[in-house]
């Protein structure tokens, strides 16, 4: 399961954004704990249809979110929606968002998301182990990003450069009385790209 929890990260409004994901033009469903980079501001589609018809008013607060395109890529957030989950009222076809399960739920394609800004030395979260690829785990216990994707590399060592974290131990994260059905890993920050 991919999750994100904050342990020990900035509130700053400075280094929380938000964003909607794209790949290849096309907005697309992102998980708590991806890891994206910034783009340019998104469209904001209220204002533009109010006050222009160029179509070309931007959101001053939301990006145009991608997967790294390089382990050397700046300007890293990690995804931290604000999602519950959702259901269909049947008898009046609304949607809605209520429940405490919000651990591991995507945001939906073309909503904005917030994100972290993963910029300081030492930083600690919790990332579900969806959010690493297959060669994460004891044996690997640094994680590098991965070009293209969305999720954690494991690298048995610090790498030369770019952005680097310690897989410091294996924790179950629990939400409410219930444990998720896949345990995380309680992670901090080692290199800065």
């Amino acid at each position: 399961m991919k999750f994100f929890q904050k342990v020990n990260m900035s509130d700053n409004q400075a280094d929380i954004r938000t964003g909607i994901y794209r790949v290849s033009g096309t907005d697309t469903i992102v998980y708590p704990g991806d890891v994206v980079v910034t783009g340019d501001l998104a469209f904001n589609t209220t204002y533009q249809s109010y006050y222009t018809t160029s179509g070309s008013v931007r959101d001053q607060n939301s990006f145009v979110l991608a997967a790294p395109s390089a382990v050397t890529a700046k300007n890293v957030y990690i995804v931290d929606p604000v999602e519950a989950n959702t259901y269909t009222d049947s008898a009046h076809s609304n949607t809605i968002r209520s429940g405490v399960q919000t651990l591991g739920t995507p945001c939906p394609a073309g909503v904005k998301t917030r994100i972290r800004n993963i910029c300081r030395m030492n930083e600690q979260f919790i990332l579900g182990a969806g959010n690493f690829n297959a060669n994460s785990g004891s044996a690997n216990n640094y994680a590098v990003l991965t070009a293209g994707s969305t999720v954690w590399s494991g690298s048995a060592a610090v790498s030369a450069s770019g952005l680097v974290i310690q897989l410091d131990q294996a924790v179950n994260v629990s939400q409410g009385i219930s444990i998720t059905d896949g345990a995380g890993f309680l992670c901090h920050v080692v290199q800065l790209p």
